[in-house]
């Protein structure tokens, strides 16, 4: 099944989208039509319309289905749920934690640590040059509080797409002064160009950004410009996507919408470690074998620590295999991801992930390629510390039934 994407616009409902077929691409226009592209193919048709006066900044929360959208001046926020014929709901205005009324310019969804990340490139006129930078959105409240101000963190007042990576924790932007995209760390307030990431020549305007696949995806505000993806595994753009958005005057926003996972996947709990508590691991993006979008995630680990992900197409338990702390829940043939670059530390945020590649899963023999309606079972094991001493334990187990 292939991979689409999604450009929804601010006319009227045109008629009923059934739910996501798969993972979507979704670009917001200021004004203008909305289509859907099966990225593959490059086939072009009409999709669902909005009766949105403007977006332009969208963010997807995978985990209950549905899509935040901001637009308008001052900026209103916006929900729509995955599927809905209705388009989208109104929340109501943003309002910054010392009274501003803004503009917003991009919108991304760090769903590692649950928040909403707003991007604020040109406030009104007579407002402070210091307001313009990234904000945290109470999506309950809707109060913005700043968490990174351009002016004093050395980033562009350019930016104005947002796209959150889980595989490496970091927000994605486009930079327009520098032509380039950057790396933002939240947390630390730093943002990194991103080697090798030019535009494509011909862009000069970018108001689109979100992430998926590992690629970062760029919708430039030209609508007949094709949207740009940044390979970061490879660190190259991918060839551009054909479209045309014809009628349409002005792109300006993105979102990512994967297919999440079958809730209640986990069916082994990881054995209480030296944190304290037992290592997680979950498992991301696509059940869709052709989508080539899964990725492993252990958690809860203790800081530093070696291990990789083991995978089987059996469940099994074993208590405290060759003396480990924890259980085995894995039976049968055993492979494990110890290949270059698969062996990670947890560091110091006490997790490490890892991209599958469902065509070249690891078995005592040899690689074999995942096929549909089968299940495969995945776990982590890591190195840990108890007492001084060295020993070894196990996050949880999770099973992924494959389309």
């Amino acid at each position: 099944m292939n991979s689409t994407i999604t450009v929804a616009g601010s006319s009227l409902l045109a008629f009923a989208l059934c739910a996501p077929a798969s993972a979507q691409l979704y670009g917001g226009f200021s004004f203008g039509e909305s289509y859907l592209e099966e990225v593959e193919t490059g086939t072009v048709s009409p999709l669902l319309q909005f009766d949105l006066f403007e977006v332009f900044g969208a963010a997807a929360n995978d985990a209950e289905q549905f899509m935040w959208l901001v637009g308008g001046t001052p900026g209103r926020l916006s929900t729509w749920e995955y599927g809905s014929p209705n388009g989208p709901v109104d929340v109501g205005p943003i309002v910054t934690d010392t009274g501003g009324l803004y503009r917003w310019d991009g919108m991304g969804y760090d769903s590692i640590n649950d928040r909403l990340i707003l991007a604020l490139a040109f406030p009104p006129f007579g407002a402070p040059s210091t307001a313009r930078g990234l904000y945290e959105l109470d999506p309950n409240t809707l109060v913005a509080t700043q968490v990174i101000s351009y002016s004093t963190n050395g980033i562009s007042a350019s930016i104005s797409g947002l796209g959150f990576n889980r595989a490496d924790g970091l927000f994605y932007a486009p930079e327009d002064i520098a032509l380039e995209i950057v790396a933002i760390d939240i947390d630390a307030g730093t943002a990194t160009p991103v080697p090798g990431s030019a535009y494509i020549s011909g862009s000069a305007d970018v108001d689109g950004c979100t992430v998926g696949n590992n690629k970062v995806y760029l919708i430039d505000d030209d609508p007949t410009f094709p949207p740009q993806v940044f390979n970061l595994g490879t660190g190259t753009y991918d060839a551009p996507h054909g479209i045309n958005a014809s009628g349409a005057t002005s792109t300006s926003a993105a979102a990512w919408l994967p297919r999440s996972l079958d809730p209640g996947a986990v069916y082994c709990n990881g054995a209480i470690n030296s944190t304290g508590v037992g290592g997680a691991i979950e498992a991301d993006g696509s059940r869709f074998i052709g989508d080539h979008d899964m990725t492993l995630r252990a958690s809860s680990l203790p800081q530093n620590a070696f291990g990789f992900f083991l995978v089987s197409d059996t469940q099994g338990f074993t208590a405290n295999p060759g003396g480990s702390q924890g259980d085995l829940c894995l039976g049968g043939s055993i492979g494990r991801y110890v290949g270059p670059g698969q062996i990670q530390s947890s560091g110091s945020t006490g997790t490490f992930s890892l991209e599958i590649d469902l065509g070249a899963l690891p078995t005592p023999t040899g690689s074999v390629s995942a096929m549909p309606g089968e299940t495969w079972n995945f776990q982590a094991w890591h190195r840990d510390s108890v007492g001084g001493s060295a020993v070894s334990n196990f996050t949880g187990a999770v099973a992924v039934p494959l389309l």
